[in-house]
């Protein structure tokens, strides 16, 4: 019972000096502790970090850029805002038309030309990658004798920051200069006339040199022109195939010089669009 007794005592002070000999130890952290459910398990939520995940909406979708663009010309469409853009698509809204070339200008001012010399019907749209940047303008090099189309641009809802990029420089249309005329007929509409509409002049309304048409309202798209004059001869010009729109002019020379005109025909689309008809 004695060695029992000395053994308790032995291990008592044993400890105490143990723990008398330890170095102290100190520490601290915001931490909080909770109990678990599976198995009564703890885990730790530590608060010294707090991290925030950045979220962004990358869903992306086809958008309209334009409204619908005659494709008889070199259009440029600028976007009012630069976007990120992955594809661009040409959509025929009417007829067929032929695309030449596209040119992406991108808001750092680099540009990227698409060579694509393929036809565009209501069939069969046409698409293309376009990778590079934000997208400022899109250039379409498109002829068509009464074919449009609408572009379409594909990518994140999320639109880049504007950019100043200097404008674009398209040249002037061609205007035929201003003079004086006389008017032979105005604001003729092609619905409901067959495609033609015919112009009664007489003698008595002078000599002309050329004969003006120009657009009052609207678009109107010419085919061609036939000009009877008193003399018994006729000129007639054909393959014009091109669209004028409001306040352009086409301008045609007689043969011959100064005549005197009996008759004009003039041969056109049965659209919304109204011509005057000037003898200059």
């Amino acid at each position: 019972m004695s060695k029992i007794k000395a053994l308790i005592t032995a291990l008592v002070l044993g400890t105490s000096s143990v723990a008398m000999a330890a170095p102290a130890l100190s520490f601290s952290a915001h931490a909080e502790w909770s109990t678990g459910t599976i198995a009564n398990s703890p885990f730790i939520r530590d608060h010294r970090t707090q991290v925030t995940p950045y979220s962004y909406n990358s869903n992306a979708s086809w958008r309209a850029l334009s409204s619908s663009v005659f494709a008889d010309s070199r259009s440029t469409i600028r976007l009012s805002t630069p976007m990120n853009l992955s594809w661009l698509k040409l959509q025929a809204t009417a007829g067929t038309s032929f695309i030449n070339s596209v040119t992406v200008r991108f808001a750092d001012g680099t540009r990227k030309v698409v060579r694509l010399g393929q036809s565009l019907n209501t069939r069969a749209p046409i698409q293309f990658a376009v990778n590079g940047g934000a997208i400022a303008s899109v250039t379409v090099n498109s002829s068509s004798s009464r074919g449009s189309y609408q572009l379409f641009g594909y990518g994140r809802v999320e639109e880049a920051p504007p950019v100043y990029q200097p404008p674009v420089y398209n040249p002037p249309v061609y205007q035929p200069p201003v003079q004086a005329g006389t008017l032979l007929a105005d604001n003729l509409a092609f619905e409901g006339s067959g495609g033609r509409r015919f112009i009664t002049v007489g003698a008595s309304a002078g000599a002309f040199s050329k004969v003006r048409l120009a657009s009052s309202k609207g678009t109107v798209f010419l085919k061609e022109l036939l000009i009877e004059y008193t003399d018994g001869t006729s000129q007639y010009i054909e393959g014009i195939e091109a669209n004028l729109h409001p306040g352009e002019a086409r301008d045609f020379n007689m043969d011959g010089g100064r005549k005197t005109i009996t008759r004009i025909v003039v041969y056109g689309e049965a659209n919304q669009g109204e011509l005057d008809v000037i003898g200059l």
